[in-house]
């Protein structure tokens, strides 16, 4: 066993290697790769390894020569990182590197590997998200990047990488199709924020609902497309002050032009169940499945719903019924109705829908544990009425009614027995 020192790229690498015989040839093991040279040195943690090798290699150093490496000049060496090669093999089988160095084959602007600098901030956005920046100091811990990547490359490939995001987005479309049999079918949408440590407002970023809860800083807002696998189909941004709703229209304009994707079911929470958005989805051809507030229905909804004629058990023995997710019994009623829609203009639209409404015990227990524990609250401040502000009907509050134009507060029985209904 001895240390061998070997030169690559411009550095030199120190390895313990183990020489053994094989059909009457010397071959050699190497055993552990100690890392390069350059940053081994100026730290104490690493000496009592060396000081142990030194013994053994300057007594048996004859292939090596002799060894340049002290105690004084070692120090911890740098594990790096060999687990990014995965979403490499993952890069190459959808051909990204294919389609990056295409296009910059056809570009002559650009003058580095845009395949190598996007995939490096593609790998460390997923093993640790952090800053270009931070990405451009820790590069070296990745084996294989060793190699001078400049900053300003990571900024420019951002820029290049912007440039095509359609055509990229379209690509991959296809590449999923093609190699995992991807049917886009029912797509999942959502809508996130993004914010900057900035007040500085421009045609993207700007002050708006932040779902961070940073509402003193510019944002911008995002709303993504998933497949039922959970992979991306595509994504948009929009300007800080767009509200959820909104961002729809671009949305339902991508499936329909870019994928050419016919039949589709939107499947999407109460931000975006506005009635204009129903409307533009049953216009664009396609149907939705979205969450609905009960409350929000009319009186002739709310007398079906609360019949108790109609509704279907799910049995264990036909569904797969799940016990942890539904309780000990889950319960179901289609209603059907007319959605009725007035425009601006003064238009009405009517479209036909299916009101799929459940009932859990496990939910309804939980809700009845939430209200008792608002009652009681409610009833603590009827003993403090200094506590109560009229204009907050949140919390206790809400089970709170004012007798009339005075100061004195009750407990609001009828509000309680209209939340325990629904």
């Amino acid at each position: 066993m001895f240390l061998k020192i070997t030169k690559a790229g411009g550095y030199e690498y120190a390895k313990i290697v183990h020489n053994y015989r094989e059909n009457g040839k010397i071959k050699q093991k190497v055993l552990l790769n100690l890392g390069r040279i350059d940053e081994l040195k100026n730290d104490p943690s690493f000496i009592n390894l060396v000081d142990k090798l030194q013994k053994i290699f300057l007594s048996s150093s004859e292939e090596t020569g002799p060894i340049k490496l002290f105690p004084e000049d070692v120090s911890e060496g740098i594990i790096k990182n060999w687990g990014y090669i995965v979403y490499r093999k993952l890069w190459e089988k959808l051909e990204i590197d294919r389609f990056l160095k295409q296009y910059s084959s056809q570009n002559s602007r650009i003058k580095f590997d845009i395949d190598k600098v996007a995939f490096l901030m593609t790998a460390q956005r997923l093993i640790q998200p952090v800053s270009k920046l931070q990405t451009y100091y820790r590069k070296n811990r990745y084996f294989g990047f060793e190699e001078d990547i400049d900053l300003n490359q990571l900024y420019r490939g951002l820029d290049i990488l912007a440039q095509i995001k359609e055509d990229l987005e379209l690509y991959l479309y296809h590449k999923n199709r093609d190699l995992f049999n991807m049917v886009v079918d029912v797509v999942f949408y959502d809508v996130t924020t993004f914010y900057f440590e900035s007040i500085k407002q421009d045609n993207l970023r700007d002050f708006g609902f932040s779902k961070d809860n940073k509402v003193n800083e510019v944002q911008v807002v995002m709303g993504m497309l998933v497949d039922k696998e959970g992979r991306p189909v595509g994504y948009e941004l929009f300007p800080g002050d767009t509200v959820d709703s909104k961002t729809m229209i671009e949305i339902l304009r991508k499936l329909k032009e870019k994928f050419c994707i016919d039949q589709v079911i939107i499947v999407a929470d109460k931000g975006l169940n506005s009635k204009l958005n129903l409307k533009l989805i049953k216009e664009a051809g396609y149907d939705y499945i979205v969450a609905s507030r009960l409350k929000n229905m009319s009186k002739e909804i709310l007398d079906r719903v609360f019949d108790e004629e109609g509704y279907q058990v799910l049995e264990e023995k036909k569904w797969r019924f799940d016990r942890e997710i539904f309780g000990e019994e889950f319960r179901f009623k289609v209603i059907e109705r007319e959605n009725i829609i007035k425009t601006g203009e003064g238009e009405i639209f009517k479209i036909p829908e299916n009101l799929i409404i459940t009932y859990s015990s496990k939910r309804a227990k939980k809700d009845k544990e939430d209200r008792q524990r608002l009652v009681e609250k409610a009833k603590e401040l009827l003993e403090k009425p200094g506590n109560v502000r009229a204009a907050e009907k949140r919390g206790g509050r809400k089970y709170l009614r004012r007798i009339s134009e005075s100061e004195e507060y009750v407990l609001d029985e009828e509000a309680i027995k209209r939340d325990e209904k629904f």
